[in-house]
This record gives C-alpha cells, sequence and structure tokens, in this order.
C-alpha cells in the first residue's frame, strides 16, 4: 500500500507537471513579440507558470506577464542578460505609487504579486502599458 501511494503521488505530480507545460506551449504561440534594448521581448496575458523556460528557451530577453486570473503581473530577463529593470521599476512606481512592485537585487526581476507574496496592491497597468514601458527603457 505504501508503494502504491508513492506511485500515485508521483503520477499525480507528473500528470500536473505536464498540464502546465501544455498551459504554457498554447499559451507561448500567442505572445506578442518585440524588440527592447536588450533584444527580442515577448509578451503574455496567461496564468501559466512557468513560460519564462519558453521565453528563455527561445532566446527571448525580456518576458513581460500578466495573470488574469490573480492579477499579478512580471518582467523577466533572461538570467544572462545585460538587462537592468531599476528605470522600468522607477517609472511603474511612479506612475502607480499606491501599487507593491517588487525589484529583485538581481535587477532582472520585476513584479507585482507572486505566489509567494499574493497579498499587496495590485497593479492596474495593461499588458501593452507594461510593454512600452519595456520597449521605451535605454540599456544601461
Amino acid at each position: 500500500a505504501k508503494r502504491a501511494n508513492i506511485i500515485f503521488t508521483l503520477l499525480d505530480a507528473a500528470r500536473l507537471k505536464l498540464r502546465n507545460q501544455a498551459l504554457c506551449d498554447r499559451a507561448w504561440v500567442r505572445r506578442i513579440e518585440f524588440e527592447t534594448p536588450w533584444g527580442r521581448g515577448a509578451a503574455l496575458l496567461s496564468d501559466a507558470s512557468g513560460v519564462e523556460v519558453n521565453a528563455y528557451r527561445d532566446n527571448f530577453a525580456i518576458l513581460v506577464q500578466v495573470e488574469p486570473t490573480n492579477q499579478f503581473r512580471s518582467i523577466r530577463a533572461k538570467p544572462d542578460s545585460k538587462a537592468d529593470l531599476s528605470k522600468i521599476y522607477q517609472k511603474v512606481t511612479e506612475m502607480e505609487p499606491e501599487a507593491d512592485w517588487y525589484l529583485h537585487q538581481s535587477k532582472r526581476l520585476l513584479l507585482n504579486g507572486s505566489g509567494t507574496a499574493p497579498l499587496g496592491v495590485k497593479s492596474k497597468l495593461k499588458l501593452q502599458e507594461l510593454i512600452d514601458l519595456v520597449k521605451k527603457r535605454r540599456a544601461n
């Protein structure tokens, strides 16, 4: 019985992983592509988690995502890119001083809400507004 429980737990985990990858792949075909100072950018309106794997695999420097269900927003730069999202962070905090934006110390991750920090004031910026901010920033 213990072995069966372990096997079923592993099968459930594999099913969830495959389901999420299918969500990522479906979302990825609907991406919006644009140019940034750091290279190609992609943007998605999707609840799929882990879509940055698709973006980095396809050599996009930046991924902008709005998750419609929980209203989280993120701008993620490829870890080995020269991107610095500090100026975008300054701009979004000027535009929405009440929203809880977080800039990671790497300067390559900008978040408004996440699974680990779901509370806080959500941004009202739309996907296209975030794309426009990323397109306008100058590389450092």
